[in-house]
């Protein structure tokens, strides 16, 4: 349970910085942004960090109070407990969403989350109190969660309020997909479900999904990660594995997105690591041949880095820059100017 939190706080981490990344790297000016950006902090810093305090103290005593009397309660107080932990949540979270604060809104996005976690919660204990199956209650827990997630997103178009939607989607889509399909293999969940991150990732990418920098990190963080999710190595596992970071690499080469190129590179080479170490484990010669390869391609592209291959453009030692450009007859001439 523990390392669970910790990973899932390392990726939260991860997407939030590259989120920032994109945002500031690729800016959208808007009549509204230019007028937040333009208000003064109303709400310092010191009072929103009290107001995250608040809310993990809130959790904390739960937790406490969960560990040592949840056992004694029915299994109507249990729902009871869930459904006012709902409520107060949500209504924590209707006090601050409208507010223009950036502060107040990203607290308002947390207390909602939270509130999506105990609504499942509540969901979960109205399937115990009424019996059912265990295929037909985890599609009830999923499917309620994920429409009451994306309603709240709809109404809070927030990073964090998109980031819970998104994992309740997920959720959804296996408990679809493990409800229609008897005994469905591991591939059955990870190829519909590495769909839905390839489509996020581009309704992000096109700006069709608020707030986008989220949306983008998020699909391709799922896309890279579902064809692992396979359980026996396969053709299938490797090949879409290896095809998504090719595409994910030609993407971040195309739009100069760098952290995207980092996380194409580590997922490309994870999954080409096993492919080698499954198909050719045995053998010395094509392990031998790849890293011939790579060795080969990083001197090509040291190369093309030290003498600016590729039309990049060279600083001269008296500091001017010189671009190459074709002239008239095919010749090139500097279109260095002089001081």
């Amino acid at each position: 349970m523990i390392g669970s939190l910790i990973v899932l706080l390392v990726v939260g981490a991860a997407v939030a910085g590259f989120a920032a990344w994109m945002r500031q790297s690729r800016p959208e000016p808007s009549p509204d942004a230019t007028v937040e950006r333009a208000q003064p902090r109303r709400v310092s810093l010191l009072m929103e960090a009290v107001g995250y305090i608040g809310t993990i103290l809130v959790l904390a005593g739960a937790f406490a109070f969960a560990q040592q009397h949840w056992r004694d309660l029915s299994e109507g107080g249990r729902l009871a407990v869930l459904a006012v932990a709902t409520l107060v949540f949500l209504a924590l979270g209707i006090v601050t969403w409208s507010s223009a604060e950036p502060a107040l809104r990203r607290l308002a996005a947390v207390t909602w989350g939270v509130s999506v976690a105990a609504f499942a919660g509540s969901v979960g204990m109205v399937n115990i109190l009424v019996d059912t199956s265990g295929k037909t209650s985890f599609l009830t827990i999923a499917t309620t969660t994920a429409a009451y997630a994306v309603i709240l997103w709809v109404l809070h178009q927030h990073g964090v309020q998109q980031a819970f939607a998104f994992g309740a989607l997920c959720v959804a889509v296996g408990s679809i997909v493990n409800y229609v399909v008897t005994d469905a293999s591991g591939w059955m969940i990870a190829v519909p479900l590495w769909a839905l991150g390839a489509a996020w990732a581009a309704a992000g990418w096109w700006r069709r999904i608020s707030p986008w920098f989220v949306a983008f990190p998020l699909g391709l963080l799922l896309a890279l990660i579902t064809p692992a999710s396979i359980e026996h190595p396969s053709g299938l596992r490797f090949g879409l594995g290896i095809a998504t970071a090719a595409a994910v690499m030609a993407l971040a080469v195309i739009a100069r997105l760098a952290p995207v190129l980092a996380m194409g590179a580590v997922g490309g080479l994870g999954y080409v690591i096993g492919a080698v170490t499954y198909y050719f484990g045995d053998t010395l010669g094509v392990p031998a041949s790849l890293a011939i390869a790579g060795l080969l391609i990083l001197a090509m592209a040291a190369a093309a880095a030290h003498w600016g291959w590729f039309g990049h453009r060279r600083q001269r030692p008296d500091g001017h820059h010189q671009r190459p450009e074709a002239g008239r007859r095919g010749r090139v001439r500097s279109t260095t100017r002089q001081p």
